[in-house]
């Protein structure tokens, strides 16, 4: 190879390294953005999971003693005692 060409080959492999250093150092600041959204929203899920939880507790509890009240009353009640 000429001397020219050895210099065009390295310059060439030097702005490709380059070229691929910078795009790595987006990558991966692209990656951390991406990882804390999804940090944020993992905590969003969970928080609505908590509460998602907690009111199928009490719906489940407000069905139970509803039940139970409609099980207690009696089907005919007389309105007026002795006619």
């Amino acid at each position: 190879m000429k001397r020219n060409q050895t210099v065009y080959v390295f310059r060439s492999l030097a702005i490709g390294g380059i070229v691929f250093l910078v795009i790595a150092l987006r990558l991966h600041r692209k990656n951390e953005q991406l990882t804390d959204s999804n940090n944020k929203l993992m905590l969003q899920n969970d928080s609505v999971l908590s509460v998602n939880l907690q009111l199928q507790k009490d719906i489940n509890y407000l069905k139970h003693h509803l039940d139970s009240f409609v099980h207690n009353v009696p089907e005919k009640q007389q309105l007026t005692a002795g006619k």
